[in-house]
């Protein structure tokens, strides 16, 4: 429709995937260099989570299109098949020599071909998308998978691609098997705005346009509106060329791109008021008038309100009662080295020209630091609440700035009852605030190396996030850092120093 007005050989801002579109920020680069680098080095489990529309799928055809002949990669798009056709789809993509009738036939047939291509010095791939709608039952059948391996080396790499809400689904007991395996796990962020920019520049580049169509002021509208987001980008950017050309406007400005915001934001309402009124269409008559009849009696309304304020009334006391400052721990600013948040400590130039000595920085701790005794700080509960001296509990209307909250993991890195409990009474506390935001820093102790505690740490924080997300926080509002204990006779929760110790520490942005 406005190609040839804007002169343009082509759409720039296609929704569906283009390799002739590719353009990596520097979040994307990073993660595309961390995956490369986990597959090439044989590290089995990968994990890439990301928001809606954060541009996983055009990372992952990326990854796939830079791998050469001795990588034999193929991709499950659809993770809610069952499990007979899940191993039918595997012996066909990676064309086994003839069907099976069972499962022992199948891990039969595929243990060979594993072999044959480990002899022949190649290496599978299998990239699971949309991994957060697999079952349990998919699930673990993928984890048996990993249990082929010849001579400790792994015979095939499995790179898990989903949306947040699967780091919650790991960090369920039942799949802890699974989580000790990931040895990768990288959270796709949007782009920024300087980004956001560029990425539109360069597709109408791409689509022939000699000069740019969108002045900054409009650009600015469409990151405001997209918040980063590559796939609302190119709605937004799309609807604007299509409201230019009907005004016959040459420059794309932030008026068009208001209005073209505006339309989409009423779109989404009106679709989302279709889908309810169509599925309550769907009910059958006599179910609906069953269910109205049920409110028609006073006496069942009266109950049903009374209930109602209840537990009202009871959410509202159980989160002023979470108010108390005590129920936090403060433990000064300790001695630790910060990581770059939502990035791992495998970085671009590691796959290049090889892995870097770390050397981090020790850092002098502080007077609160020092005075404040390691017992107290793995003892006390961040629920626990003091009296005053009248014995007379204070109340604050919101969470101190300066309190942190600490959640310790086992040996096993798996969250205990307290730890999930915590967690719990902390989303009712951000859901309570929507205003509220939140750093989570994972910290890892171990005896292996500082790039390995850097990953583990950050990997802690993830599935906290994870969790929190998967309780409805908007991920927008929880900020994570991978952090690493420098002093091997640091705040450790556990008498045994070398035994492998993981923990997160909580605290609010913006109180």
């Amino acid at each position: 429709m406005y190609l040839s007005y804007y002169q343009l050989t082509r759409k720039p801002f296609q929704i569906t995937a283009d390799p002739n579109f590719l353009w990596l920020g520097d979040k994307h680069k990073e993660a595309l260099a961390v995956l490369r680098y986990g597959l090439m080095d044989n590290m089995g489990f990968l994990l890439l989570t990301g928001d809606v529309g954060t541009g996983k799928t055009t990372l992952i055809n990326a990854l796939v299109n830079t791998l050469g002949e001795e990588i034999i990669v193929t991709t499950l798009l659809d993770p809610g098949i069952e499990k007979d056709d899940f191993f039918s789809y595997l012996g066909k993509a990676f064309q086994l020599p003839h069907a099976f009738s069972s499962k022992g036939e199948f891990v039969h047939n595929f243990t060979d071909f594993l072999n044959r291509a480990h002899g022949e010095r190649k290496k599978v791939l299998l990239i699971i998308d949309e991994s957060q709608q697999l079952s349990q039952e998919l699930l673990e059948e993928i984890r048996l998978l990993s249990n082929i391996e010849k001579q400790s080396t792994k015979l095939i790499n499995i790179f898990f691609v989903g949306q947040i809400e699967f780091n919650s689904i790991i960090l369920e007991p039942k799949n802890r098997a699974l989580r000790q395996r990931i040895s990768v796990n990288y959270d796709l962020q949007p782009l920024s705005a300087k980004e956001t920019g560029k990425y539109i520049h360069h597709r109408l580049k791409v689509a022939g346009a000699s000069k740019s169509l969108f002045n900054s002021a409009a650009i600015r509208e469409v990151y405001r509106f997209s918040k980063g987001y590559p796939r609302l980008t190119n709605i937004i950017c799309d609807r604007a060329l299509v409201t230019g050309f009907i005004g016959e406007s040459k420059k794309i400005g932030p008026k068009i791109i208001k209005e073209c915001a505006k339309e989409l934001k009423l779109q989404n309402q009106k679709s989302r008021h279709k889908k309810e009124k169509s599925q309550d269409k769907t009910a059958p008559l006599a179910d609906r008038q069953k269910y109205s009849s049920r409110f028609r009696s006073p006496l069942i309304e009266k109950v049903l309100y009374t209930i109602l304020a209840l537990l009202i009334a009871t959410w509202v006391a159980i989160a002023v009662y979470y108010y108390y400052p005590q129920y936090f721990l403060f433990h000064g600013k300790p001695t630790l080295q910060e990581t770059n948040p939502t990035s791992l400590s495998v970085e671009s130039d590691l796959i290049e020209s090889g892995e870097q000595t770390i050397i981090p920085e020790k850092l002098e701790p502080t007077k609160a630091t020092q005075e404040q005794p390691s017992e107290m700080a793995a003892s006390e509960s961040y629920l626990d609440i003091q009296p005053d001296s009248n014995d007379n509990p204070k109340q604050f209307n919101m969470p101190d700035q300066h309190v942190v909250i600490r959640i310790e993991f086992d040996s096993n890195n798996e969250l205990n009852m307290n730890g999930i409990e915590t967690l719990d009474n902390l989303s009712s506390v951000l859901h309570n605030h929507p205003h509220l935001e939140i750093a989570i820093k994972g910290y890892s102790k171990s005896r292996g190396s500082n790039r390995y505690n850097k990953k583990m740490s950050e990997f802690t924080a993830n599935i906290v996030k994870g969790y929190l997300v998967g309780k409805g926080a908007s991920p927008h509002r929880i900020e994570t850092m991978g952090m690493w204990v420098i002093d091997s006779n640091s705040n450790i929760p556990t008498t045994e120093t070398q035994k492998n110790v993981q923990w997160v520490e909580i605290q609010f942005k913006n109180p």
